[in-house]
């Protein structure tokens, strides 16, 4: 973007010319650029990354906290907290962990993220039931995105995800941030539900 001084012989200009060029104010300086029609088009592997987000980002719902790494934070958001690394939030943390488990070299991969979707699926029914009623109780609604994954993601799946970026960012040696949430049990599951809770 170029900065400019008396942007057309003005103190000051807007708007596009004959759809090449744009004049604004970016950051209280005058600038111009390129004009660009944004895409979307709408593809399938682009469905499968935004689905993925929006697993995540729902799931992230179900840890309470006060953003204030005291009372009233739940025991999952204070492990996320201390274990993100340095200028990295805790959020952004357990999406980098569980992009990184949908990723192949670098790359989003539709057949990771589906093998999360089966990997849920194959979880014990018991378990299975602790995680989709806590995360109901925590607030989490199925969703379902409008292309690319189309299935319907159940509001225990959302929560899943969150406990395998506990399991995969090593948040604690103690189960059941310790247990592969693939691997669950019913003990492991209620617990996981209960870490989410605010203390």
């Amino acid at each position: 973007m170029a900065k400019v001084i008396g942007p057309l012989m003005s103190i000051s200009a807007s708007g596009k010319i004959a759809d090449t060029l744009v004049f604004g104010s970016w950051k209280g300086r005058n600038v111009v650029r390129q004009y660009i029609v944004p895409a979307n088009p709408q593809s399938d592997a682009q469905g499968h990354v935004r689905a993925a987000m929006l697993a995540i980002s729902k799931g992230l719902k179900a840890v309470e906290n006060s953003s204030s790494g005291g009372a009233g934070d739940s025991q999952l958001f204070l492990l996320f907290l201390n274990k993100a690394p340095a200028g990295l939030n805790w959020n952004a943390f357990i999406s980098q962990l569980v992009m990184a488990a949908c990723s192949d070299a670098g790359a989003f991969s539709s057949d990771l993220f589906q093998g999360l979707v089966t990997e849920y699926g194959a979880v014990t029914a018991a378990a299975k039931t602790i995680l989709d009623n806590g995360a109901t109780a925590l607030g989490l609604t199925a969703h379902t995105f409008g292309y690319g994954y189309t299935t319907t993601m159940a509001a225990g799946f959302q929560l899943y995800l969150i406990a395998k970026a506990a399991y995969l960012g090593a948040v604690s040696s103690a189960a059941p941030f310790s247990v592969d949430p693939a691997d669950y049990t019913d003990a492991n599951a209620t617990a996981f539900v209960a870490a989410c809770s605010a203390t």
